[in-house]
């Protein structure tokens, strides 16, 4: 039995949200901009829509029983949200299972677990880029966030709300204002320091439900009654509402001031449709028509299916065209009222399913979903699907990151990782950089266990190398002025004892600031770089490193060729279904190389600067050389005839990792023999 009168609006409404949102996904452009760049404003339409619908339940509960009735809540939002979403977590790893790299299979079921957890939204922030870059995109249960924010904000605002209810009744609606701008001022704080978690954040979006819950408790009051607004007045209110609902959709192309003064007119617009609309206005009867209604009602399946078909759409296609997008859409719409008519609507009715058989049903699959996502991540993405050549960060292909004290070294909190070896020593020895020197450090550390070297010393930071003058919006761990300690860490040590310093980092980027283009197939994902930088680029490196070269010895490894491509998921796309030697004709077939010429024209100006720096020409090491002349002149390939030399587009795995290691490890017994000689 229905609470409440069921309004067919809301459903068009429902409609305008979710086609807002995929459109937005799918990436259409017109004249090369954004034709939805606005679309992301879908998600706030429904956090209104949500607040209303389930803060009117209730309120009518407080006023008829003067209690709520808890258990009967959470049950009528288990069946409304979850049968549907295990129906797509359960299609969504079985299909990944074909499709999914090892560490991608183990990210994609923790980002399940942390779904059913209902804290997906800080799993995101922690593991994911900014929303909406073309890398996320690739997260199949990204926007499981929004259901998280949602489902928060439902465990604490039912037991907020019976409290005030029965000691602050006659200031209910005060207190519901009150939480609103508290909210909405948090959002406006967070997006300026840290807009990645603003986005995520369930503060910063209560606000927007909160909009819904004092629209319905408005009705409550019957506020808008006493306002005695003549009817066609509430035609123009729903009517502008609609402007400021539709406007920011096509008018708004950055979601970097987002949740803020931006989301304004989404959340006023819808608040103003639900308070003002009806079945009779001239809006009302658009957005009650069948359509709108159909769309609305599958509304729920459509944003559940829509991101693991785009995600996979996207790995699967490369280079997507119109034509890929819309078949995406249309895939979207068949498993949608298949979902809706199959699973949504029957595990609805209790009639047809009673309490008791849903929570068997419930229960079973929850379980089968938990517990196998959690051995996925256990059995680290059951690497045995794929050839070896394809496990990356699995069994011996990946590259391994050393530990201290239970804390990675690499981004390490205090920036230096030290290990002892033989305190008896004088020399140390010191890897800077960013993860390209991260994904040299394990074997490196191991190589130099059986030498006379005292410690070995890592610092590295993930897009920030240690360079004067360079830091990263927004990144509290790469500063101006964490920058220069960590350089000042690298000195301190230099004048106190013999150091040996090894410095490796994607360095076209930090001179670029742009990502890798090969051309078609060959352009690197993700979002623009925020890099902020003081003064030259090539004059911060150089002065960094002749200050390390001043109190060290200093050795550099030259950059990596960047491949545009992710060079298993390029394989595994070619060798589906797998079958024995497969692999090795696709590699001698479809290898995966670029140009030689196209590498040495994006690493020109760091070659220039680099050799700039005054240190032997044998402490320089150039991975190039173990890549470029391995079959054809011209080429640099990511692999032999079995096996790769990259864990990605751009780090070297453990192999290649092993050949600079040991190049490295010739010039350090060098260094050591030449200083004890002296000595």
């Amino acid at each position: 039995m229905n609470l409440i009168h069921y309004r067919k609006e809301i459903d068009g409404l429902r409609a305008v949200a979710v086609v807002s949102v995929i459109l937005y996904h799918a990436k259409l452009e017109l004249f090369d901009r954004p034709l939805f760049g606005g679309g992301f404003f879908g998600v706030d339409i429904f956090f209104v829509i949500s607040g209303y619908l389930i803060s009117k339940i209730l309120f009518i509960e407080l006023q008829e029983n003067g209690r709520i009735d808890l258990a009967a809540f959470y049950a009528r939002r288990a069946r409304r949200i979850l049968p549907a979403l295990i129906a797509v977590s359960i299609a969504t790893l079985c299909i990944s299972w074909f499709f999914l790299l090892p560490a991608d299979y183990v990210d994609l079921s923790s980002s399940v677990l942390a779904t059913f957890l209902f804290i997906s939204n800080f799993f995101f922030y922690f593991e994911t880029t900014e929303y909406g870059a073309d890398d996320a995109l690739l997260e199949p249960f990204l926007h499981t966030w929004s259901l998280a924010v949602e489902e928060q904000f439902y465990l604490v605002f039912p037991l907020l709300l019976l409290a005030l209810f029965l000691w602050q009744r006659k200031l209910l609606f005060a207190w519901l204002i009150g939480l609103l701008i508290a909210s909405f001022v948090s959002a406006i704080y967070f997006t300026r320091t840290d807009p990645d978690l603003s986005f995520f954040l369930p503060f910063t979006r209560g606000w927007e439900l909160l909009a819904g819950s004092i629209v319905a408790y408005s009705e409550k009051l019957n506020f808008l009654r006493k306002l005695r607004f003549q009817t066609k007045w509430y035609d123009a209110f729903a009517a502008l509402g609609a402007g400021m609902i539709i406007l920011p959709l096509f008018l708004v192309h950055s979601i970097a001031q987002h949740p803020g003064f931006i989301t304004v007119s989404s959340v006023m617009g819808t608040s103003l449709i639900l308070a003002f609309g009806s079945e009779r206005g001239i809006l009302g009867r658009l957005m009650s028509s069948r359509p709108a209604i159909a769309i609305g009602l599958i509304s729920y399946s459509l944003y559940l299916w829509h991101f693991p078909v785009f995600s996979f759409g996207r790995m699967l296609s490369g280079q997507q065209d119109l034509l890929d997008k819309l078949v995406w859409v249309a895939i979207t719409i068949v498993f949608s009222i298949l979902s809706y008519r199959y699973v949504e609507k029957p595990f609805r009715n209790r009639d047809l399913i009673p309490r008791r058989a849903f929570a068997l049903c419930l229960s079973f699959s929850l379980a089968l979903v938990l517990s196998f996502s959690a051995m996925t991540v256990y059995f680290g993405g059951f690497a045995f699907r794929v050839p070896q050549a394809l496990r990356p960060y699995a069994g011996e292909v990946g590259y391994r990151t050393l530990e201290n004290d239970g804390k990675r070294c690499h981004n390490h909190p205090k920036d230096v990782c030290t290990f002892d070896i033989d305190p008896s020593e004088p020399v140390s020895v010191m890897i800077v950089g960013d993860s390209h020197a991260d994904s040299l450090s394990s074997d490196l550390y191991n190589k130099l266990l059986s030498r006379d070297i005292g410690k070995f010393i890592q610092i590295t930071t993930s897009g920030c190398p240690i360079i004067l003058g360079f830091s990263i919006k927004g990144r509290k761990t790469c500063t101006f002025e964490r920058v220069q300690e960590r350089l000042q860490t690298v000195e301190d040590m230099g004048r106190r004892e013999r150091l040996i310093v090894i410095y490796f980092a994607r360095t076209p980027v930090y001179l670029s600031g742009v990502r890798y283009d090969g051309g078609p197939g060959r352009i690197e994902a993700g979002p623009p770089f925020k890099h902020v930088i003081s003064g030259s680029r090539e004059q911060n490196l150089t002065r960094t490193l002749d200050r390390i070269s001043q109190v060290s010895e200093l050795i550099i490894v030259y950059p990596m060729p960047e491949l545009g491509v992710h060079a298993q998921r390029y394989f595994l796309d070619r060798i589906r279904p797998v079958f024995p030697g497969k692999l090795e004709r696709v590699m001698e077939n479809e290898p995966l190389k670029v140009s030689e010429q196209m590498f040495r024209e994006r690493a020109a100006k760091s070659f220039e600067v680099l050799d700039q720096i005054s240190i032997p020409d044998e402490q320089r090491i150039y991975p190039h050389e173990f890549l470029c002349k391995y079959k054809l002149e011209g080429w640099c390939y990511a692999h032999d005839s079995k096996q790769l030399f990259y864990t990605d587009s751009n780090h070297p795995n453990w192999i290649l990792a092993d050949q600079i290691n040991n190049r490295i490890v010739d010039q350090i017994d060098k260094i050591i023999s030449v200083g004890s000689a002296t000595n």
